[in-house]
This record gives C-alpha cells, sequence and structure tokens, in this order.
C-alpha cells in the first residue's frame, strides 16, 4: 500500500509548556477521518527529544491503546513526524495555538440574528 506523506496533516489543539506536554489531532486529508489525542512529550531516552503516545483510554486497571499501530510500518512514522512537527511549530510560535473561531468581542445592544454570528 502506498502512502502519501502529504495527505496526512497534524496540529496541536491543547498544550501545557510547564509539563511539556502537547495533544495533537492527526488529519487523513481527504477521507473524513481524523484522530484525536495524540500525546507527545519530552523523551527520557537518551537520542529521542519526542515521545509520541496514540490516544488511549481507561480500561480496567489500567490504559488501552483506541487506535494502535504496528511501530515498523510507514504509517506510524509518517505520524509520528508530523506530530512532532506540529509540536515544534507550537513551540516556536510561542506556544500559542492556532485559533479557527473567530471571537465577537463587541456585541451590539439591540437583538441579534443569526446573520450576526460569524460561522
Amino acid at each position: 500500500m502506498q502512502i502519501d506523506p502529504t495527505a496526512i496533516t497534524a496540529e496541536v489543539y491543547f498544550c501545557d509548556p510547564e509539563k511539556e506536554r502537547f495533544f495533537v489531532k492527526v488529519s487523513f486529508e481527504g477521507t473524513g477521518m481524523w484522530i484525536n489525542s495524540f500525546s507527545v512529550t519530552t523523551s527520557k531516552y537518551e537520542g529521542m527529544e519526542w515521545w509520541v503516545q496514540p490516544p488511549a483510554h481507561r480500561q480496567g486497571g489500567g490504559f488501552v491503546p483506541t487506535v494502535d499501530f504496528a511501530k515498523g510500518f510507514p504509517l506510524w512514522k509518517i505520524i509520528q513526524d508530523k506530530a512532532i512537527e506540529a509540536v515544534e511549530k507550537c513551540k516556536s510560535n510561542g506556544y500559542s495555538l492556532s485559533k479557527k473561531d473567530k471571537v465577537i468581542e463587541e456585541i451590539p445592544d439591540g437583538p441579534i440574528t443569526l446573520d450576526d454570528i460569524p460561522f
């Protein structure tokens, strides 16, 4: 199977700069599929700056992967690289996350219609 790395994107949607912990959403462009909650933290292993973990959920007494990957296949390497790239971009932007939502700062005193809401 051929994987087009340009069809996979990643973005940080939450970060805790004090703990150096980031949560990343990975999107598979053109498929309508994305996976939330990849965790990216600083690594304690020599030679590795970042540790990327797939999302996991609580089951029984521990956590199990929500989505699992065979780490020896190209898809995992692409996702890992894209997640780290998104984290480094977030850090270089001073940990500010891009906001897609438009925030209304001034609300008129009169009645509001749906046309006033920026979608």
